[in-house]
């Protein structure tokens, strides 16, 4: 029972929550080298790209499934340069792919995942 004079305003989750650690993100921008749908053949179809950033190396970021950004007009194609920012999951700088929280392709800038880092081409948003 939460206590009638504090409530739920504890420090720390709710009895039977456990809280989560914020994901880290960052900006990224670069030219696309290379772009992949990966998964088309077990009906996800994830949209990966590669890009040289400013360092010249050469940094993985997975956007979305395809249908998706055919939906949102933000078709990424090699040679094209793209910017937005992106959440870093694996606590490894050196070693994990970004995935994009946005996209910025020829000037239209799309949404395609939340704060939280949840894609919002999911149904289990609503």
């Amino acid at each position: 029972m939460p206590d009638p004079d504090n409530g739920w305003r504890r420090s720390g989750a709710p009895r039977g929550l456990v809280p989560f650690t914020r994901a880290v993100t960052q900006k990224y921008s670069g030219k696309v080298v290379s772009v992949a749908a990966l998964g088309g053949d077990i009906g996800w179809g994830q949209v990966h790209v590669w890009m040289n950033d400013a360092a010249g190396q050469v940094q993985q970021l997975s956007l979305a499934p395809d249908w998706y950004i055919a939906y949102l007009w933000c078709t990424v194609t090699e040679d094209t340069f793209i910017d937005g920012i992106a959440f870093r999951f694996d606590p490894m700088p050196s070693s994990g792919m970004l995935y994009a929280k946005t996209v910025i392709v020829n000037g239209l800038e799309c949404r395609l995942r939340n704060d939280e880092g949840f894609a919002l081409w999911s149904n289990q948003l609503q």
